[in-house]
């Protein structure tokens, strides 16, 4: 059993495990495990490649340079580190096919985190409903692992064999000798963990499931419109007159099965299933989980109907409570604002390190002899510096102090660490009173010798990081974010949405008539999803919505008139089918689908608590006129409903039950003074926020937690680090139903 709610270990030994094979190799690392390295050891830290003797390291997929440059050394060896499946066929299969076929690659060993009895349970599901088995895997031969695996469950303390990875491993020799490869080798193995990305103690992401984001209620006909067969890849057909009735009398996502699911959701929910057991694996644990929202329940429902799951749950030492959460009850808190965290306002501000959304690019030029204005710029010949430094235990504490700490005492932190880290170095820093400013720790981290700065560059990658975000220019543009957040706030409590639909919308301008200052379209879609989800049920509809709705239609049409406009936030929306592929403006009609759309899923954001009793707002309007309206947190009311409330049995925590002993207890206690099994009742509490997660709300859980003196471990974990930016893609992406497997 792992130390309690620690999964770091996980990580760490996958990844271990791969660089063990890393000397003299290629190692190839995909988005996912790349965010998991990041967070762990690092790309040159002692976990990190370069130590283990790599060759090269390249995104995958990506082109083979690294390989090719180490012919004349030795026969090429190339890693791979993946997080999605390797057998169910597509961009993966193809990619691994393209690499080791190339030429000159003579071994070859593939460390997947997803496990054998996974890959078996996601092709048996891909293949009942028709589809193929990918990577030329057969029906005969998804049969004969199904039997291995019957076999070895019968049999004590034996491992089922590895069919499939076996026949993937004939696959890859096969590539590799038709490239004139001799003597080639090729392993398959399964290396748990290599998707986990601890961001911080008390906090891991599971990035491999980043693109996954909950249902919302306007997804209701699309998400039932293909039925059994469309979740299992069968070719789609028009739904039948019965179909069509069965669908229109569901008018809640609590009716939805998850095989009434488009298959790419689907699957993608079951290997997000997976990855949960094997976390609560490494935990030594038996869950007892909890759902709020209905895309959480039927993730509990995949979790609870895994295999594997139910013999841990047998035989797991520990106990904890899982509360799956969906994001999509609360994107006010997503696109918000509010946090008073200095890493949120770095996240928000710097630029995002390439391939790491959970991490910034710092520039370093300050610690070299580049200026401004000489040629080529800086952040083209330097490498950037990064916030994640696992392998500096000093510094990945001023991390969590920037995380977990209100921005102001943060800053004065930084500002103690590298005064006090130029102490012990010798170095003789003027020091200044009073307020703390960028250029003043930026002349702090230039006293350190420059080409030399020995243990202290993870610090001063920190240092930097803050003078950078004090300095930038964006943070006035976020400022004016938040003090439009501030007034809508205020604006709501009048009761008068069409009013703030009307104001938002007369803020959206032609290119043409924007001043510096004034919110961009990317700007107007936040505070449009703010809204939604703070209104909820309590919109009040009718005719002067409707009619406001009708014109804000027209104004986003408009925007989307423009040339160039596509180049962000819209053009991830609108996909390369809808005019985001060149510089050409999408047609009239595909301006009014998008427009329409979004307005859609904006009416599905405010229905998505309907279904709840205490947690149904997140906006409080105050009492009388001396009292502001304020945002309610849905996690900080699910902590509170958790930990202090006298009799938590909300019927919004939904506990769902995983076996038939648990529905026992669950009758019994409906006739019998019994009661129901509560989150607080373990040792552990594993949040589980489905759609992301926030620097603001990790910095709320900690707060939350301290402040009611709670005796449990609270630790949670979510999909991705969300950013305000982000939310907009997510939700209003024509391919949401479809994340990537």
């Amino acid at each position: 059993m792992s130390a309690a709610g620690d999964l770091a270990p996980l990580a760490l030994a996958g990844w271990r495990l791969v660089l063990s094979e890393a000397q003299d190799a290629a190692v190839f690392v995909d988005e996912a495990c790349a965010e998991s390295l990041h967070w762990t050891g690092g790309a040159g830290g002692d976990a990190g490649p370069w130590r283990a003797g790599a060759a090269a390291l390249r995104a995958f997929p990506g082109r083979r340079d690294g390989v090719q440059q180490q012919q004349h050394r030795q026969p090429n060896k190339v890693v791979f580190a993946l997080s999605s499946p390797v057998l169910l066929g597509g961009r993966v299969a193809a990619s691994l096919r393209d690499v080791v076929s190339a030429g000159g690659v003579h071994q070859c060993v593939v460390f997947t985190s997803v496990s054998h009895t996974a890959h078996l349970d996601l092709l048996q599901q891909q293949q009942q409903g028709g589809g193929g088995g990918g990577l030329g895997v057969s029906a005969a031969a998804v049969a004969a692992a199904a039997a291995a695996a019957a076999t070895s469950s019968s049999a004590a303390d034996s491992e089922p064999r590895p069919v499939l990875f076996e026949l993937l491993e004939q696959n890859l020799r096969q590539w590799m000798s038709g490239s004139g490869g001799a003597d080639c080798t090729a392993r398959v193995l399964h290396a748990a963990g290599i998707a986990l990305c601890p961001l911080a103690s008390g906090v891991v992401l599971a990035p491999a499931s980043a693109s996954l984001f909950p249902l919302v209620p306007s997804d209701l006909d699309g998400a039932l419109a293909g039925g059994r067969g469309s979740r299992r890849g069968a070719k789609q057909q028009q739904p039948q007159p019965q179909q069509k009735q069965k669908s229109q009398q569901q008018h809640s996502l609590n009716d939805v099965d998850v095989s009434a699911l488009p298959a790419p959701y689907a699957s993608s929910l079951r290997l997000l299933a997976w990855w949960l057991d094997s976390a609560l694996r490494h935990l030594g644990v038996r869950e007892e989980c909890f759902a709020v929202g209905p895309t959480s329940r039927l993730l509990a429902n995949e979790l609870a109907s895994l295999p594997p799951a139910r013999a841990r749950r047998k035989g797991a030492p520990g106990r904890a409570s899982l509360v799956l959460v969906d994001r999509t009850l609360d994107l006010a808190g997503a696109v918000g604002h509010h946090g008073d965290s200095l890493a949120e306002r770095i996240l928000g501000v710097l630029p995002r390190l390439p391939g790491m959304p959970s991490d910034v690019a710092v520039s370093m030029a300050a610690l070299t002899s580049l200026r401004r204005g000489g040629g080529v710029p800086p952040r083209e010949v330097i490498a950037p510096g990064c916030l994640a430094q696992p392998s500096d235990g000093g510094t990945k504490a001023l991390w969590e102090a920037m995380l977990y700490s209100k921005q102001k005492e943060a800053v004065m932190e930084v500002r103690r660490q590298v005064v006090e880290r130029a102490g012990q170095a010798g170095l003789v820093l003027k020091m200044a009173m009073g307020k703390v400013t960028g250029e003043q720790l930026e002349s702090y981290a230039r006293a350190f010798p420059r080409g030399d700065t020995g243990g202290h560059a993870a610090l001063l990658q920190l240092v930097l990081a803050t003078a950078q975000t004090l300095e930038h220019p964006a943070g006035a543009r976020r400022d004016a974010l938040l003090a439009s957040e501030r007034l809508l706030l205020q604006i709501l409590k009048e009761g008068d949405f069409p009013r703030v639909l009307g104001q938002l919308r007369a803020r959206i301008k032609p290119r043409d008539e924007r001043r510096e200052g004034d919110l961009q379209p990317a700007d107007i879609l936040q505070l449009l999803i703010f809204v939604y989800s703070l209104i909820g049920s309590s919109a009040p509809g009718g005719r002067d919505q409707e009619r406001e709705e009708a014109e804000l239609k027209e104004a986003l049409c408009q925007v989307l008139a423009e040339q160039g406009c596509l180049a962000d936030t819209w053009r991830d929306v609108a996909g390369a089918g809808e005019g985001g592929g060149g510089a050409a403006a999408p047609s009239q009609a595909e301006r009014e689908r998008l427009a329409a759309s979004v307005l859609e899923s904006l009416r599905g954001v405010a229905r998505s608590r309907h279904a709840l009793k205490r947690f149904s707002n997140i906006y409080d309007p105050g009492e009388g006129a001396h009292q502001p309206a304020v945002y309610r947190p849905l996690l900080k009311q699910i902590l509170d409903e958790i930990f202090t409330a006298e009799q938590p049995d909300s019927s919004d925590i939904e506990h769902m039950a995983s076996g038939l002993t648990d529905l026992l207890k669950t009758g019994i206690s409906m006739f019998m003074k019994v009661s129901r099994p509560r989150p607080a009742d373990h040792p552990l509490v594993v949040v589980f926020v489905v759609g992301g997660v926030t620097p603001a709300e990790i910095k709320l859980v900690r707060d939350s937690v301290t402040a009611m003196k709670v005796t449990q471990q609270v630790l949670l974990m979510s999909t991705r680090l969300l950013q305000p930016s982000d939310v907009p893609v997510l939700l209003f992406s024509k391919d949401r139903l479809s994340p990537t497997v």
